[in-house]
């Protein structure tokens, strides 16, 4: 569960800094067009704009205006339909029969769309677990109960292989991004992708980005969010937690040293959470006894919650927190800006990864204390 981050949050959407006097001019020859115009539009701090509208001529448009700086935007073609495209001052096109369209002419556009194919499998997985919702929904409404119970458990299954799927094309793309030339459309990409980037990845990767990319909007709001995590990446010394226990005793992490620890960010009331609680109790009792520790810190603000989920869950290693919820002391350092999250550091308090769980949290186990 998610604190919505109000500066990365508007940015991702609004665009506008260095004034280019170059213009823009989007040709269509569409297909499936539904309405007698075409509105080109873009997202801002205060609402969305029309960058600019076209009357149909049968399947063609023609829209021209000018941008702050290439951005993403919507081209809306029907009152359900639209189309994302990155629009820069150039001169592109769009063509095909919708949905199926092809864009040519920015080189943000096919930056955008190579990115966002570089795992066919984490699309396949996505398309069909829409197919599965929709099919749920019509089951559900119809009260046909074995039938919906049958696409739970289809979907049950894709959402694990989903995770595996989206982690190899989180990894693609990290690798794109550290060898490949960047566009308007990389800091999008990064920002819209991982909710945590990784400095080690992408900071060595936006000093290479050109100064125009480095100075957009999005530029400057991935170096920020980047700086921000830098100080709890993988390498680093992990940043001091003192906290009250639920008897009122103060115990800090650096008491834990000595043992290869998870700082398990959590909440009696985050439901990922609680989900995921049996599976870091299973890891508990496997490994405390080779030298795995826990330190679970907790944005809750009822003590009795807090303490009840505690003892619900079987949680039976050490937990601080100063019952704050997202204005806690105790997460600032880590800039946790949505749970679960979860730190590992190693015997020496060096994190040695971070935002584990499920699988990959016991793989990384095993490697470190053997299986």
């Amino acid at each position: 569960m998610r604190k919505q981050l109000l500066v990365i949050g508007s940015a991702l959407c609004f665009f506008g800094a260095s004034a280019q006097e170059q213009e823009f001019t989007l040709r269509g020859e569409l297909e499936g067009i539904q309405n007698n115009e075409v509105y080109l539009l873009l997202r801002t701090e205060t609402g969305t704009d029309t960058l600019a509208r076209s009357a149909v001529n049968g399947n063609s448009f023609e829209l021209k205006g000018r941008l702050e700086e290439p951005a993403l935007c919507l081209l809306s073609t029907g009152p359900a339909e639209g189309i994302r495209l990155f629009m820069e001052n150039t001169e592109m096109t769009i063509t095909g029969k919708l949905p199926d369209t092809e864009i040519t002419g920015s080189k943000s556009h096919e930056q955008l769309e190579k990115m966002a194919t570089l795992s066919p499998r984490l699309t396949e997985i996505q398309q069909k677990l829409g197919a599965i919702s929709q099919a749920y929904r019509e089951a559900a409404s119809s009260n046909d109960t074995a039938r919906g119970e049958d696409l739970l458990e289809q979907a049950t299954s894709l959402i694990a292989d989903r995770e595996a799927a989206r982690q190899d094309y989180e990894d693609r793309l990290t690798e794109y991004i550290r060898t490949q030339p960047a566009t308007f459309a990389t800091p999008y990409i990064i920002l819209s992708t991982f909710h945590r980037p990784d400095p080690n990845a992408f900071l060595p990767a936006f000093e290479k980005f050109p100064p125009e990319v480095q100075n957009s909007m999005l530029g400057k709001v991935l170096k920020a969010r980047l700086d921000e995590l830098a100080p709890t990446a993988v390498g680093k010394k992990a940043p001091e937690i003192t906290g009250k226990t639920p008897e009122g005793e103060e115990i800090s992490l650096s008491g834990m040293k000595g043992k290869i620890t998870l700082i398990d960010f959590w909440a009696s009331w985050c439901g990922p959470c609680r989900r995921e609680n049996p599976n870091v109790v299973r890891l508990y009792e496997k490994y405390h006894a080779k030298g795995f520790n826990i330190l679970g810190v907790s944005l809750d603000k009822d003590a009795a919650s807090w303490k009840q989920a505690i003892a619900a869950d079987g949680l039976e290693w050490s937990h601080v927190s100063d019952l704050k919820e997202w204005d806690s002391e105790l997460i600032k350092p880590y800039a946790v800006s949505a749970i679960p999250h979860t730190v590992l550091i190693d015997e020496n308090g060096i994190i040695i990864a971070a935002n584990l769980r499920g699988k990959a949290l016991e793989d990384k186990l095993a490697e470190v204390l053997g299986d």
